[in-house]
């Protein structure tokens, strides 16, 4: 029997159910000869047919124009880019087995695979597909912004003030021991154990120190 386009459209999304587990097979072609009078053979071939393009294997029975185009495009659609090479390789393979036969050759078919090939080699890179030939350098330059929290000058010199210079863990006298340097330090890190009840946090975002005026 002849198939229609209807028929085509109908046959793939049918067979796109079966191939995703969302009906099963026997069903799938069950309801495209309940539904559109397709006969048991044409539409057992068509559901199978999108399972053998989308893994680029060979096949028998040739497809019309009208569908073969049409599972061509509707796979690259819903696949992608390599089930639609897997589907060119398919359909190529078939006519390469028909010419085989030596009972003449599918026109049509050649001129839409030798399009299809032609458009998808001058198709834009993807992703997965760096041309190998161009030169990939490393290690550009960049500007990286950061937040950094100066502390406050005044309430370093009231702690310094108010402490002194002496460790409250270890005792050491940084005056006596260092000199003049431990002035122009500008971290009093070591008094922390001697005031840590004196900080507090400010806005949620720094600590300052708290000193008696």
């Amino acid at each position: 029997m002849k198939i229609t386009e209807e028929m085509s459209k109908e046959a793939y999304l049918v067979a796109r159910k079966v191939h995703q587990g969302e009906m099963a097979r026997n069903e799938g072609i069950r309801d495209l000869v309940d539904r559109l009078g397709m006969n048991q053979g044409s539409a057992t071939e068509l559901v199978h047919k999108l399972g053998i393009m989308l893994e680029g294997s060979s096949y028998q029975r040739t497809m019309n124009y009208f569908t073969t185009e049409h599972y061509i495009q509707s796979i690259r659609v819903d696949f992608g880019e390599a089930a639609y090479r897997n589907a060119l390789s398919a359909l190529e393979k078939h006519l390469d087995y028909y010419d085989s036969l030596g009972q003449g050759r599918h026109v049509r078919l050649r001129a839409l695979l030798k399009k299809a090939v032609v458009e998808f080699s001058n198709a834009p890179l993807y992703p997965d597909e760096i041309d190998t030939d161009e030169a990939l350098v490393e290690g550009s330059k960049k500007t990286v912004s950061v937040n950094a929290y100066e502390r406050n000058p005044e309430a370093r010199r009231r702690c310094l003030q108010q402490f002194g210079y002496i460790c409250s863990v270890c005792g050491i006298d940084f005056e006596n021991a260092y000199g003049d340097i431990v002035s122009k330090t500008r971290n009093n890190g070591p008094l922390r154990g001697q005031i840590a009840r004196n900080y507090r946090p400010l806005r949620h975002e720094h600590w300052a120190t708290r000193v008696p005026e």
